[in-house]
């Protein structure tokens, strides 16, 4: 009769796949850092003329790019400039109408920001958006509207949300740019290489890290004489009667 028993994964299989992820990695780590890496966005931003540039350099375009926009917000005529919306959407105050060309103007010069540096930090830079906004698409008028006004009195205004909203569309994270300046001397390459070296010890950690929970429940079941493995746990093995 066959066994019963699951098949487990074995340490070796187990250094097979870490050992061929570090591989991928190292490819990877060779073509970001020589530009040859795409960005996993098919919207390509506007002014991403200058790539492959360090973090401290992407910076200093972002907030050129908000100041720019922030210059505009303080005209007086912008909101009579603003290109009509279509019919079937909805009516908006001219706040509104403003804070949603923030909004879009904000995420613009994001996208631009991340397709300027590594490919490797556009990701990092994209699940932090996701842990943050919950969202994959966080960047819409109705969706930090929503955001902004549990930061404000309950009593706030629509408008009072809107025009709250255009004020932070104008300003940069303070600590991304902190960071940034903290990184001011490295270059773009060296950079890059320190993103996938952190990745890498990561992958070694974590299969070091299953290889001593393997040995530990390999020694558990010699103690106890079953074999354990995957919640499974199987008598120990008898003579069978002639």
């Amino acid at each position: 009769m066959e066994s019963t028993r699951p098949r487990c994964p074995s340490l070796r299989s187990l250094r097979g796949f870490v050992g061929v992820t570090l591989a991928v990695c190292l490819v990877c780590c060779f073509l970001d850092a020589t530009c040859m890496l795409p960005h996993g966005s098919s919207h390509i931003g506007e002014g991403t003329e200058d790539l492959c540039l360090p973090a401290s350099a992407v910076r200093k375009t972002y907030h050129k790019r908000l100041s720019s926009w922030k210059d505009k917000t303080n005209a007086t005529n912008l909101r009579g400039s603003l290109p009509p919306r279509q019919p079937a959407e909805p009516t908006l105050s001219p706040d509104c109408r403003l804070a949603e060309a923030s909004v879009a103007e904000r995420a613009g010069a994001r996208i631009a920001g991340r397709q300027q540096g590594s490919a490797a930090m556009h990701v990092i830079l994209d699940l932090r958006d996701l842990w943050v906004y919950k969202s994959w698409d966080p960047f819409t008028l109705e969706g930090l509207m929503k955001q902004k006004r549990g930061k404000m009195p309950a009593t706030a205004s629509d408008d009072e949300v809107c025009r709250a909203l255009v004020q932070s569309s104008t300003r940069a994270n303070r600590d991304f740019d902190a960071a940034a300046r903290a990184r001011q001397r490295f270059g773009y390459v060296e950079e890059t290489l320190s993103i996938y070296l952190g990745l890498g010890c990561i992958i070694v950690a974590l299969y070091l890290l299953l290889e001593q929970v393997f040995a530990l429940r390999s020694g558990q079941s010699r103690k106890e004489g079953t074999s354990r493995c995957c919640g499974y746990s199987a008598p120990p093995a008898r003579l069978k009667d002639f």
